[in-house]
């Protein structure tokens, strides 16, 4: 009967010790996680923080696309006149997506000489696209002399990425 309790007890204070060692990993676990989730959050309340002041488009072009909008071209094509704006993009961002933009022309007076859009799809990260906006035939190439183009809206879809 002597020996039943000390096997008794013996199984108590292993159940003991295990549920100690148990409990103390637990908390450990717990402890681990809710760093790495506070750490997380104070990551992305500063990044929101510093990206809080700025449009769709700003963010855009900060943080996802390099944007070169060149010079209007012109040239005589094999049957007529050509023109177009090249504009080249490449993506910074760690994401395929596929992008669009819309632009305006606007000539010295700060008058809307025209105004057309342009997308990008499924552009890998680090790569680059080059696009044609505002391309023209014959004589409508002359309003795009002397004039200033401006972005004025974009997006970025990282949805959709699948060719058709």
């Amino acid at each position: 009967m002597e020996e039943d309790k000390k096997i008794q007890l013996l199984k108590t204070v292993g159940l003991v010790i295990w549920t100690i060692t148990g409990v103390v990993f637990c908390a450990f676990v717990i402890f681990c996680f809710a760093s790495e989730i506070k750490s997380r959050g104070a990551s992305l309340q500063q990044s929101t923080e510093e990206n809080k002041n700025l449009t769709n488009l700003d963010y855009i072009l900060k943080n996802d696309v390099e944007l070169t909008i060149g010079k209007y071209e012109t040239k005589d094509g094999k049957y007529w006149f050509e023109g177009y704006l090249p504009i080249t993009i490449k993506n910074i961002s760690k994401d395929t997506a596929t992008f669009s933009f819309g632009i305006e022309a606007f000539n010295t007076k700060g008058e809307r000489v025209e105004i057309d859009s342009f997308f990008v799809r499924s552009l890998a990260p680090g790569k680059t696209a080059k696009v044609k906006a505002f391309e023209e035939s014959d004589d409508d190439t002359e309003k795009y002399e002397n004039v200033k183009f401006v972005i004025y809206e974009g997006s970025k879809d990282q949805f959709g990425n699948d060719d058709y």
